[in-house]
């Protein structure tokens, strides 16, 4: 019997691995008949209003620290993770042995919950005033929201129209941004549907 329910549920999960993968829609070399809206994932920097970088995310954070020419930058990347690794490291045997993962993110956050204090979020998980894209992104986007890019050349390219978003919100509230974004593309083209294409973040 447990074979039997073993292969169900491989089979369920194959079923549901294909469906997306099926989906999936791929320009041609002539590109699409239908206007086609870029979903980046980039994760970009964080911007605020001064339209000054405040944030990036933490693997490109450490990396420039790492990769950095300056000394002194290289030993503090140094002295932060050997810091993280020793304090963290008893929270992190806890957690794989007893699966109680809050002592590790507690300590986790007071260890470098700092790096990254510029571009958090609030405690009701809204942007601070004035924090996001750059105004270059959003400047983008309404250029590109402004003409039917299939002009000429008779179809649309992968990259026509993208849409950036600020990648710290709930999917859910970027959901809804992109839901007016392709109403507009919609509306700019005559369209009355749009490929999407996705890339790494930008898949949630």
């Amino acid at each position: 019997m447990k074979k039997i329910i073993s292969v169900l549920l491989c089979a369920v999960l194959l079923l549901c691995t294909a469906i997306p993968a099926l989906a999936v829609f791929t320009p041609t070399h002539k590109g699409s008949q239908i206007p086609v809206v870029f979903i980046a994932g980039d994760a970009e920097p964080i911007y605020n209003e001064n339209d000054e970088k405040v944030m990036e995310i933490s693997e490109r954070l450490l990396l420039d620290m790492f990769d950095n020419d300056d000394k002194d930058k290289k030993s503090s990347a140094k002295n932060l993770m050997e810091s993280v690794a020793n304090v963290l490291q008893p929270f992190l045997i806890e957690g794989l042995l007893k699966d109680n993962w809050e002592p590790y993110f507690e300590n986790l956050e007071k260890e470098v919950g700092d790096l990254f204090a510029a571009g958090r979020l609030d405690d009701n998980g809204n942007a601070p005033e004035g924090t996001g894209t750059s105004s270059a992104r959003k400047k983008e986007m309404a250029s590109d929201l402004s003409k039917d890019k299939k002009g000429k050349k008779g179809y649309y390219d992968m990259y026509d129209y993208r849409f950036w978003y600020d990648w710290r919100l709930d999917p859910m509230e970027v959901a809804v941004q992109l839901h007016d974004y392709v109403a507009k593309v919609k509306a700019t083209t005559g369209a009355d549907k749009v490929a999407l294409g996705t890339a790494c973040l930008g898949t949630n």
